[in-house]
């Protein structure tokens, strides 16, 4: 093991211990576990959605030691319902919508106690529909996003049935497919447009699927897309690329719009 290897290593056991002393939950049904790091001298708010965990791993925060330098407060939120307690993408279950409940009322809720001016939606993958999903929300707020899902009922359908029965509580059907398909895609026409950062890979399946129509449908919609494009062929790999983008993005964008 490098050095380097072992200097990422010890900080990773270092918040891994802090996140399990300063874990808090908010909600009633469905409670959502987060994890805040605050800085008081920022008014900015890092909002960091998790992706899939590997298959028989629980579900986990996500670059939480990737994002140790950059200087805002940094709200990290568990997805850990579904199949498997691997994530329902923070929407629900049997189309009760009670997750994003909770995560809607707890960023409205610490929006004000820490007098937020600006929040930046981040994820890669299933985060990335997340960091969409719930930035499109918000007026004019950043979202980067990496390798995102964009039609849930066919990836879920063709990827993970178990969790297409989860979010619907139904059997697959046309109507099922569209409604969960058209979640994201509705939000487009309403929303403020502003530049959205995408990461991704032209080269493994995820681009054909989500991706492209995902960018035609935001420019189509009058969105500015900034485009980080790599070519890797394992969607699996998409951790390591945006672990290294996401910094480099974060840093320019509070630095640009500060």
């Amino acid at each position: 093991m490098s050095l380097r290897e072992f200097y990422w290593k010890l900080r990773k056991q270092y918040y891994k211990a802090k996140m399990m002393r300063e874990e808090k939950s908010f909600g009633e049904s469905y409670p959502l576990k987060y994890f805040l790091q605050r800085d008081r001298r920022s008014s900015d708010l890092i909002v960091v959605y998790s992706a899939f965990p590997e298959t028989g791993k629980p579900a986990s925060y996500h670059y939480v030691t990737t994002l140790s330098k950059i200087k805002a407060n940094k709200l990290f939120l568990l997805d850990e319902y579904g199949p498997e307690g691997r994530g329902c993408y923070y929407l629900g279950e049997k189309g009760n919508f009670a997750v994003e409940r909770n995560v809607k009322a707890l960023l409205k809720k610490l929006k004000e106690e820490l007098s937020i001016r600006r929040t930046v939606h981040v994820g890669s993958s299933k985060g990335g529909y997340a960091a969409l999903y719930f930035g499109l929300d918000e007026g004019k707020d950043t979202i980067v996003a990496g390798g995102a899902q964009y039609f849930l009922g066919q990836y879920t359908l063709r990827h993970m049935p178990p969790l297409y029965s989860f979010l619907t509580g139904e059997e697959p059907s046309k109507k099922g497919i569209k409604r969960l398909d058209s979640l994201l895609k509705d939000k487009l026409a309403g929303s403020e447009k502003r530049k959205i950062y995408l990461h991704y890979s032209d080269a493994e399946h995820t681009y054909e699927d989500s991706m492209r129509p995902l960018i035609a449908d935001l420019k189509e919609n009058g969105f500015a897309v900034e485009e980080d494009v790599a070519h890797y062929t394992d969607h699996g790999e998409i951790g390591l690329y945006f672990a290294e983008y996401l910094p480099q993005i974060l840093s320019r964008i509070l630095k640009e719009e500060s």
